[in-house]
């Protein structure tokens, strides 16, 4: 018996370490956006023009929550400002928004998310420096924001104006069969179900890949080729696979960042080493990660602040293995510093971190991964805790909730992070006699705020 409250003090006090409950992340210039396992909206770093959408622009150093939802599906983090979706098929969007790059027909920063417009069918959304772009179900694409170099693939009838700015999403062409897309410093790479690669927007580095320095003001087709499987774009560089599995690069390489050995600019899609299991890729503003099928990690190009994670700052011209675990899901490249998730949703960040974005509670740099700390099973908003209270605890079988105001929904998560029991009815009696012994923690959701609490299962 003494063991077993030993073991369970031991257990409480640990849960604030806990870190395994990050399903994505997005790494804009500055900041850092994320979204948990249980759906919930986080964020840090540089804040100044609203870019976390926390109603604030104090910078955060940590994660901190956004508002109190828990049905958001995907998040992109741009320059300074971003766009999500929910579950719903809703856009939202917040941060910086001089050149409309929010979409709400506005000019007019927003440090808190808004939706865009009322349709509920977007699928992904991604964002520019200072421009976005998405595809909706229907395979259709929308651009809006900042179009000094034709980013926004309307054509050339607004570049040059006054204000070429798009302040609204609007459909490029009437293609309806796009499937992914990434968004450069003021350039497009985008992908048709069909695997066939396409680019628009600035090119003077040959960051398009069509073999020249023009500018596109609409897509064109990069090569003829039908294989190509994911994209990503840095500032001024590109990067794809093909369903083979091989890995090519083209654009900017003054700083070797596209990794074959050279300083020398690539104005076609460029093999990169003769590897074929390359799994995801990651430009950053100069250096490049990516992944492979067996979980290891690579990094090549400028080593800024140590942002590849090998412990150095000294750059690398190929590809080179960072560190020697094999348990890696995703990488995450912004300006100077790159985020990864593990297959056990653990968040590690490293490289620049003077505006805090790297989410670790400080403002160091740092050369090797450091674990980000999720604060998602933090209890928040309930200001008055003597409103709200739960018995018993600990339990075998019916807890009793007891709160003045009606309750919204109630969600039980364990200790990794997952959803066990949701409830909308009502309820303020739960039966949680079919879980197992352990640690819980019951999230409850009465007018716009929350509350979340350790529940001990007996």
């Amino acid at each position: 018996m003494v063991n077993k409250i030993l073991l369970t003090i031991l257990l409480i006090n640990s849960i604030s370490n806990y870190s395994q409950c990050w399903k994505s992340v997005s790494v804009g210039d500055t900041h850092q956006m994320a979204i948990a396992l249980n759906g919930t909206l986080w964020g840090w770093g540089f804040n100044a023009n609203g870019n976390l959408g926390d109603g604030t622009n104090t910078f955060k150093t940590s994660p901190v929550q956004i508002g109190s939802e828990t049905d958001w599906k995907m998040v992109s983090s741009g320059g300074s400002h971003n766009l999500a979706i929910k579950n719903d098929g809703s856009l939202w969007a917040w941060g910086y928004n001089a050149y409309g790059a929010i979409g709400d027909g506005t000019t007019i920063n927003k440090n808190y998310p808004v939706q865009i417009g009322s349709d509920f069918d977007w699928k992904v959304a991604k964002c520019g420096f200072y421009f976005s772009i998405a595809i909706k179900n229907n395979g259709t694409i929308w651009t809006w924001g900042n179009n000094n170099h034709g980013q926004l693939g309307y054509g050339d009838s607004n570049i040059g104006t006054s204000n070429p700015n798009v302040l609204v999403p609007t459909q490029i062409g009437a293609s309806t069969n796009w499937s992914d897309i990434s968004a450069g410093y003021d350039f497009v790479i985008a992908l048709k179900t069909s695997g066939t690669l396409w680019a628009w927007g600035f090119n003077d580095f040959g960051q398009l890949g069509d073999g020249s320095t023009l500018w596109r003001f609409t897509p064109v087709q990069i090569g003829i080729q039908n294989t190509w499987q994911s994209i990503s774009t840095g500032s001024m560089h590109s990067m794809a696979i093909k369903n083979n599995g091989t890995l090519w690069t083209w654009g900017y390489n003054l700083n070797a960042q596209l990794g074959d050995n050279t300083t020398v600019n690539k104005y076609i899609p460029t093999q990169i080493s003769t590897s074929t299991n390359w799994q995801m890729v990651s430009a950053g503003y100069l250096h490049s990660m990516a992944l492979k099928s067996d979980g290891t990690m690579w990094g090549w190009g400028p080593n800024i602040n140590g942002s590849l994670g090998d412990g150095t700052t000294t750059s690398k011209l190929v590809p080179t293995q960072i560190g020697t675990n094999t348990n890696w899901k995703s990488i995450h490249s912004g300006q100077y510093f790159t985020s990864g998730i593990k297959q056990d949703n653990t968040l590690f960040s490293w490289g620049k971190n003077l505006s805090g974005q790297l989410g670790i509670g400080t403002m160091t740099n740092v050369s090797t991964p450091t674990q980000v700390v999720c604060s998602s099973l933090s209890e928040v908003d309930f200001t008055d805790k003597s409103k709200i209270s739960i018995d018993p605890n600990p339990s075998k079988g019916t807890i009793n909730i007891r709160i003045e105001k009606n309750i919204d929904k109630i969600i039980i998560i364990n200790i990794l992070g997952k959803e066990v029991f949701e409830s909308i009815d009502g309820l303020k009696q739960i039966d949680i006699s079919n879980l197992k012994q352990g640690i819980y923690f019951i999230r409850i959701q009465s007018q716009g705020k929350t509350f979340i609490q350790k529940i001990i299962k007996e």
